[in-house]
């Protein structure tokens, strides 16, 4: 597997994993979930403290724009699953 979404995606994605306390019960360390991620996915982020604070640096909407595509595609893929009929 291969990541192949921007850097800035990825970050957001994984503060919002580390945030959400689903990995370890939210006992991973930062450092530990970007190194297993990064290897998992062949995408090392080190300098992610300054990616994060580049994001927070962005206006409210934007704060979360990867965040908020992946709610918009998953629900359009679920809308889209609902009004196909199923094989049975």
């Amino acid at each position: 597997m291969k990541w192949t979404g921007g850097v800035f995606e990825w970050v957001e994605l994984i503060y919002a994993l580390d945030a959400a306390d689903c990995i370890n019960n939210g006992k991973a360390s930062l450092k530990e979930i970007f190194a297993t991620m990064g290897s998992t996915f062949d995408f090392e982020v080190t300098e992610y403290s300054n990616y994060f604070r580049s994001i927070k640096n962005k206006s409210d909407k934007k704060r979360t724009e990867f965040l908020s595509k992946l709610l918009d595609v998953l629900l359009r893929k679920m809308k889209a699953s609902d009004e196909t009929p199923s094989r049975k």
